[in-house]
């Protein structure tokens, strides 16, 4: 999938721009239209204004602040869940009045990862050596990453940032440890690290932010295998402990389809491009076992006596491999297979249905010979090849016969066509249209409904071990689920995606995202062990956990349960009437209470650890809209985040009325769990370096209009490339000395190691906006004739270093006018210098490269409004007003920038 990289300069970037509906409509649109998924993977904002501050340092200000609003609205659209900020730096200091430049990327961390660039950019010992100490507050800023903690101070220069992926709702700070805790949606289970950053640990692995696929247990190994239909990638799950495990990645994996276990190994059809490959069961060892050739188009894989064979659809013919020779024949040519699909294998016979003349034919691969085996089946829309014998529905009935083909007959009436048939240990199972999951015995006599629906979701891909009944839930809780083999105990494997909660001595609780299930384990994730069953649980939001007792918030019953740690019973602590509509929940072991959120008005109250005495603590008008409520570990302190103003607010836990902003807004981003250390002093500042040095922004040489550099690895193909961003102004900002930032920051920029050569990343894309008029010829951009011209040339003469080896890039998108200079706003004549670029190298391929002119669409709806044509000439005044002009162009009331987005997509 290629990399789709959208760039565009936005100097009215702010957080004003958020509050304008019809501007903040037409970016979101361009970026993540409604109801879709994400249209770009990469979106670089070029010259947000923020505070002054030296090169280097984090962003503040009102760009900054935009790009906060920008992914808070982008991650409550579909799947916005995956988009993720990089926190901006300061890249231009000298502007007047105080302001300075700062570069923001947006990514989709479905398709791209934020990886660098790493340590070998050296950060000084400064970013080495940070520790806590007394008085620090901690908290995860959801806002530029979601990602780092909060600690220390700010230090001017390199800085780096962890990426944790982390869920506000699926996330704690263990304090005395002390710990975070983190439901990590990159990594896909729970995860920890020191609250410097260090240390990051998977401590379980979670299957319900995954797309399984492809159920096939494995007999006698204990693991279920399933193919993630998201990322493409194998997996095994052990049940029923639910530990997950990666064995194939999808780099490798290719797009796996009729995954299969033959031999203690894996096999599957590549459907990229067609052959078939295999692995271990550990997935090491991946190889193409048949050639796309040799395949010839394959579909249906089975396993027969250890050996593969498969539909060639390619000349319609049955083929084999040995996989001990790992030899390919064919088995049975296409005279005598017809027209093969639904192929399946018992001992040396082989079956398909033939779809010409829907008939059942079989294949002796002892002797050689095929017959046709039932010849009056009524075209099977599926066929099912089990020891009892063969089973086919048609679209209504389950029919079945002996495995020579004697007595055939319908002995099921389903009602519909069964979305699932399957069979193992001498039971028969299938799914009905309702997704009821059934089972009978092999000639269809004592039938039975296994697992209803309201347990089932909606079950594909049926399989069996010798103790266990698998499936894949293909709704929304897209999770595997199983029960015993006469359907009692359904059940998902554990999934973690619910609140989490942890407790220095009683361990790690956290709720099944799935079924509302509440789970324990030690704090290294060991031992986990069912607590609480969903029936027990309701609907847990929210966990806290006391020395002696686990607590929640169950949002069916409305009410406040608890359960002893002794014996995890569950019983009501504090009723509906007195709960409110709880969401988050905190213990003070050192006040002895209990303190949740009332989220229908937004309290925050108080009661006695058995429940007794519910009373307000703290009033709406001081708690604003609280959520991540928590107690201060070892002092006397309640504390929250206010969601409506952002702002981290606490008081004592005696005395409901002393609140007290603790960090403001513009310093806490969009701050989320939290704890704070034992002392006097709370001077919260943004620790950028949480993992040692392992992540790093890199301004790439201090001048004005630095470079911006970050490292992305493309998902999809597993290669790293450099994005580098630079605000290069106009001639007329650089005076007499004709656009030198432009000249003299880019002309630098080429002799650093990302450019020379040096850097083992080679692949580099650059956005920028320098003035390229007559690039590459003045067909498409004019040369300028006005005092820019000059400016102009110095800048080709940058392009012709670009291009020129050793660096060698490409000019993928350049020639076409993208700037909006008021100066010549007419219908026909808008658009001024071709200011906006990318430039490459390194890709396989450059499509759809192109200037996105937003005013030509807007041009066109005034047009059909007002019954125009297209070529029809309209007067200076109504095109430069709001109607049409100005909704895009900065104006003072309106408008977004004077520059319009370009984008290109790059094939790795």
């Amino acid at each position: 999938m290629p990399v789709r990289i959208l760039s565009w300069n936005i100097f009215n970037f702010a957080k004003s721009l958020w509050s304008k509906a019809e501007e903040t409509t037409r970016v979101l649109e361009l970026l993540h239209p409604a109801g879709n998924d994400p249209a770009y993977d990469v979106f670089v904002i070029i010259e947000p204004v923020c505070k002054r501050a030296p090169v280097g340092d984090v962003a503040e200000g009102s760009g900054p602040d935009g790009a906060v609003q920008l992914l808070a609205k982008l991650r409550a659209r579909h799947n916005g869940r995956f988009w993720r900020a990089i926190t901006p730096l300061c890249i231009y200091a000298k502007q007047r009045k105080g302001k300075g430049e700062a570069v923001c990327v947006l990514y989709n961390s479905r398709t791209v990862a934020f990886v660098g660039p790493d340590t070998r950019v050296p950060g000084g010992d400064e970013w080495e050596t940070l520790t806590a100490r007394e008085g620090t507050l901690h908290w995860v800023d959801q806002t530029t990453l979601p990602h780092s903690l909060v600690e220390g101070e700010l230090h001017q220069g390199r800085g780096a940032v962890a990426s944790f992926g982390i869920d506000p709702k699926s996330s704690c700070i263990e304090p005395a440890t002390p710990h975070l805790y983190w439901m990590d949606h990159r990594a896909q289970g729970l995860s920890r690290c020191d609250l410097d950053g260090a240390n990051v640990t998977q401590v379980l692995s979670c299957l319900s932010a995954r797309s399984p696929s492809q159920c096939v247990p494995a007999p006698g190994v204990g693991e279920v295998y399933w193919v993630d239909a998201s990322t493409h990638a194998i997996w095994s799950t052990a049940a029923p402990s639910g530990a997950s495990t990666l064995r194939v990645a999808g780099a490798a994996a290719g797009q796996p389809v009729d995954l299969r276990v033959a031999g203690g190994q894996l096999f599957w059809i590549e459907g990229a491009s067609g052959s078939i490959r295999r692995a271990d069961l550990d997935g090491q060892n991946v190889t193409d076992v048949v050639s796309a050739m040799g395949a010839g188009g394959p579909r249906d894989l089975t396993v027969i006596g250890g050996n593969l064979a498969w539909v060639a659809t390619a000349t319609q013919s049955i083929r084999a491999l040995d996989t001990v020779s790992m030899t390919v024949q064919d088995l049975v040519l296409t005279a005598v297979a017809g027209t093969p699909r639904s192929l399946g294998a018992h001992l040396h016979m082989l079956y398909w249905v033939d779809g010409a003349s829907g008939e059942i034919r079989g294949y002796d691969v002892s002797s050689s010979t095929a017959a046709t085996v039932v010849a009056t089946a009524g075209g099977p829309a599926g066929l099912l090849v089990a020891p009892s014998g063969l089973y086919w529905d048609d679209g209504n009935d389950i029919h079945r016969a002996n495995l020579d083909g004697s007595h055939p007959g319908s002995i099921i009436a389903v009602g519909g066509a069964p979305r699932g048939l399957h069979e193992g240990n001498g039971v028969l199972y299938w799914v009905n249209p309702a997704n009821d999951i059934y089972r009978a015995n092999p000639d269809g006599t004592g039938q039975a409904l296994c697992v209803a629906a309201a347990d089932a979701g909606q079950p594909r891909w049926l399989g069996t071990d010798n103790a266990r009944l698998y499936w894949v839930d293909a709704g929304t809780a897209r999770t595997v689920r199983h029960a015993n083999l006469d359907g009692s105990h359904p059940d998902a494997l554990p999934a973690i995606g619910g609140a989490v909660c942890a407790h220095s001595t009683n361990g790690l609780f956290w709720v099944d995202g799935m079924t509302g299930a509440i789970w324990s384990s030690a704090l290294d994730g060991t031992g986990a062990t069912l607590r609480v069953s969903a029936a027990d649980a309701g609907a847990p939001v929210a966990l806290a956990v006391s020395d002696t007792d686990l607590y929640w918030a169950d949002a069916s019953r409305q009410e406040l349960r608890a359960a002893p740690l002794a014996t995890y019973v569950a019983a009501t602590c504090v009723a509906s009437a007195d709960a409110g509509q709880p969401t988050s929940l905190a213990v003070s072991n050192r006040s002895d209470k209990l303190y949740w959120v009332d989220g229908a008005t937004h309290t925050i109250r108080q009661a006695e650890l058995d429940g007794s005495t519910p009373e307000d603590f703290v009033e709406a008008a001081a708690a604003g809209q609280p959520t991540c409520l928590t107690v201060g570990h070892d002092h006397d302190f309640v504390s929250w985040v206010d969601s409506a103003s952002n702002e981290l607010r606490w008081t004592p836990t005696g005395d409901g009325d002393a609140v007290q902003v603790l960090v403001a807004g513009a310093q806490a981003g969009m701050p989320g769990p939290h704890r704070v250390a034992p002392g006097d002093s709370y001077d919260p500042q943004l620790l950028t370096n949480v993992l040692g040095g392992a992540l790093n922004w890199r301004i790439l040489n201090e001048r004005e209009s630095c470079p911006f550099l970050v490292q992305f690895k493309d998902l999809s193909s597993g290669h790293l490339f450099n994005l580098v961003a630079q605000h290069a102004p106009s001639p007329t900002y650089g005076g007499t000395n004709l656009n030198r930032k432009a000249r003299d920051g880019v002309s630098e920029l080429l002799t650093q190691d990302v450019f020379d050569g040096t850097d083992p990343v080679t692949r580099i894309v650059y956005v920028g906006d320098l003035n390229l008029c007559g690039v590459p010829n003045p067909t498409t951009a004019p040369e300028c004739t006005n005092d820019d011209a000059d400016g102009h040339s110095l800048d080709r003469g940058v392009l012709q270093s670009f291009t020129n080896a050793p660096v060698s890039m490409t000019l993928v998108q350049s020639a076409v006018r993208s700037s909006l200079k008021k100066g010549r706003a007419v219908w026909d004549q808008y658009r001024e210098h071709a200011y906006d670029n990318i430039i490459a190298k390194g890709h396989v391929a450059a499509a759809n490269a192109h200037v996105i002119d937003l005013v030509a669409g807007v041009l066109a709806d005034y047009r059909f409004t007002k019954g125009l044509g297209p070529t029809d000439p309209i007067a200076d005044n109504v095109f430069n007003s709001k109607s049409i002009f100005l909704k895009i162009r900065l104006g003072k009331t309106s408008g977004i920038s004077d520059h319009l987005p370009v984008t290109a997509d790059f094939t790795y």
